[in-house]
């Protein structure tokens, strides 16, 4: 997990000012809140991200090592 933050905090400071523009992205907001009042949810993401056509979508970083082994819940 502390590997995890590091990644996290570097690509932060390191994405301000970047648009994935393969992808269509003409504008993001940075640690953004997403709410549902339908399905009582809410969360944190680590980009907001609008696309060409304006719709709209959550990107959240991940770090993990996969070692051939699956947890369950």
């Amino acid at each position: 997990m502390k590997k995890g933050r590091e990644v996290h905090k570097s690509k932060t400071l390191q994405s301000k000012e970047y648009l994935r523009k393969k992808l269509g992205v003409v504008d993001k907001k940075i640690d953004g809140s997403l709410v549902s009042e339908k399905y009582k949810i809410r969360g944190k993401v680590d980009e907001i991200l609008t696309l060409k056509d304006e719709s709209m979508a959550p990107l959240d970083y991940k770090f993990a090592v996969y070692n051939d082994m699956i947890f369950y819940l």
